[in-house]
């Protein structure tokens, strides 16, 4: 006997499938779990691509605007956030040392 799974769509019963015999919608639940979690990866993927260039062209602005003292205070801000991202992964560099 094999599994019976039943179509939440139109309610009709399937045998030992996938997909629903009638209306050919994915009812399998790991299969569809799966293609909801990569789905769920690529947009998440998308909106840290977005973010990370809307960051970049954030900094890139004021690094290169036309008035000195915005330049300066800019190069400071990034300069400061790179040691700061520099300390952080030197402290994960040990941690993750220590551990092994």
């Amino acid at each position: 006997m094999g599994t019976t799974i039943k179509c939440y769509k139109c309610g009709t019963y399937t045998v030992d499938s996938d997909y629903c015999s009638s209306c050919n919608t994915l009812i399998n639940h790991a299969k569809r779990r799966a293609l909801e979690r990569e789905t769920a990866e690529k947009r998440r993927t998308e909106i840290q691509k977005e973010e990370a260039k809307e960051t970049e062209a954030f900094i890139e602005k004021y690094r290169n605007h036309k008035y000195l003292i915005v330049r300066f205070f800019a190069g400071i801000i990034y300069y400061v956030w790179v040691v700061v991202m520099a300390i952080g992964a030197f402290i994960a560099w040990v941690v993750s040392m220590i551990a092994a």
